[in-house]
C-alpha cells in the first residue's frame, strides 16, 4: 500500500535520536566528574517516542521525520521498521549525522537530557510540504518543539486548512510566536514549560486556572498540564479538573511525558472522549515510568488497558 495515499489517523512530525543513557547516583555538579556502572545506546527522540505510543494504540498513523547519512541512521530505520511502523516518512539527510541526547538517570528516575539536533535540523518547510497529503488527510496532528519551528508552522497552517487537529507538546520548553499557538487546538505543556510560555508558575489550582486561561484567551480549546507525581490538569473554556497520578515504583522517567502525549492522541484519533484518553495517557505513563529506557518503556494497548482494569479493581476491592 502506498502510504502517501493510505489515510492515517495521526501524524507525529519530530525528531528522532540516538540516546545515549547512563545511569548515574546523583548528577554531577559543574566541573564534575561522575561515574556510571550502566551505559546504554538506544531509539530515541521526542517525536520517535510519541510516534510509537500513537501507533501501540492505533495502527493508522506516520512518523515524519530526518535522520542523517551515518551508521545510526540506517539502524534507526532498520529498527523502526522492526517495531512495525512505516518508514515512508523518513527522509535520510546524507551530509548530516542524526540526532544525539545524552541522558544521565539518578537513583530517583529523574533525568538530564542534552540533544544535539543534527538532522533533525532539516525539518524545514520544504521537506514538511513534501507531506501535504499526509498531514492533510489525517485526523490529529501531533508536534514537539526538538525540530525547526518554520517546519512546525507550515505542518501547522497544512494541518488548519484541511481541518486536521493540531495537538502541540511545547518541549523542550521555549517562548513561541502567538501566530503559532493560535492555531493550536490542544497544548500539554509540563510546569516548567507552562512558565516559560506563559510567565506564571504553576503551583497551584489557581495559577494553574489563570494559566489555562492564558492559553484559552490565545484560541486554544484544551488545555492539559502534566504535573508529573501530582497528576493533571485538564481545562476548557467551561470547566477544569484534576486528575490523580498512579502511585507506582518510579525507575526512569525519560519517556513518561512523550507517553503520555502519544496515547492520548492515539486514543482520541480512534473516537475516545478527551476524558477517558487522559485516565488512559495516565495508565501509560504510569507504565513507562517502572521501566528503563525510552521506546523500549512505552506500553502495548494491551498493558495500558489491562493496567487499568486492574487499578480500577483494587481500588473497589480497597472500599
Amino acid at each position: 500500500m502506498d502510504e502517501q495515499n493510505h489515510k492515517h489517523k495521526v501524524v507525529v512530525v519530530g525528531s528522532v535520536n540516538v540516546d545515549h543513557v547512563m545511569k548515574v547516583d546523583r548528577f554531577p555538579l559543574p566541573g564534575e566528574t561522575v561515574s556510571s556502572q550502566f551505559y546504554q545506546c538506544v531509539l530515541g527522540g521526542k517525536g520517535a517516542n510519541q510516534a510509537f505510543a500513537a501507533g501501540n494504540v492505533t495502527s493508522q498513523s506516520m512518523f515524519i521525520t530526518c535522520v542523517g547519512g551515518d551508521t545510526h541512521g540506517a539502524d534507526l530505520v532498520e529498527k523502526i521498521q522492526a517495531l512495525g511502523c512505516t518508514t515512508q516518512g523518513i527522509t535520510s539527510i546524507k551530509h548530516l549525522n542524526t540526532g544525539v541526547a545524552l541522558i544521565n538517570v539518578d537513583t530517583s528516575g529523574e533525568n538530564s537530557i542534552s540533544i544535539s539536533a543534527q538532522a533533525n535540523a532539516s525539518l524545514d518547510p520544504q521537506l514538511i510540504v513534501g507531506f501535504s497529503q499526509a498531514i492533510a488527510e489525517s485526523d490529529y496532528l501531533l508536534l514537539q518543539l526538538e525540530t525547526p519551528i518554520d517546519g512546525i508552522e507550515t505542518a501547522i497552517n497544512i494541518a488548519k486548512e484541511n481541518g486536521t487537529k493540531v495537538v502541540l507538546n511545547p518541549a523542550p520548553a521555549q517562548k513561541l510566536p502567538l501566530g503559532l499557538l493560535n492555531q493550536v487546538d490542544l497544548i500539554t505543556p509540563n510546569e516548567t514549560e507552562v512558565e516559560i510560555l506563559t510567565g506564571i508558575k504553576v503551583c497551584d489550582d489557581n495559577s494553574l486556572t489563570e494559566a489555562s486561561d492564558y492559553f484559552h484567551l490565545l484560541g486554544i480549546k484544551q488545555v492539559i498540564i502534566t504535573l508529573g507525581s501530582q497528576g493533571v490538569w485538564y481545562s476548557t473554556k467551561d470547566k477544569a479538573q484534576r486528575y490523580p497520578s498512579y502511585k507506582v515504583e518510579v525507575k526512569d522517567t525519560t519517556a513518561a511525558g512523550d507517553t503520555f502525549n502519544g496515547v492520548l492522541v492515539g486514543y482520541l484519533a480512534i473516537g475516545y472522549e478527551i476524558e477517558a484518553a487522559i485516565a488512559l495517557a495516565q495508565c501509560a505513563a504510569a507504565i513507562c515510568v517502572t521501566k528503563d529506557g525510552a521506546y523500549s518503556s512505552i506500553p502495548s494497548r494491551h498493558d495500558i488497558e489491562a493496567f487499568q482494569k486492574e487499578r480500577a479493581l483494587s481500588e473497589v476491592e480497597m472500599r
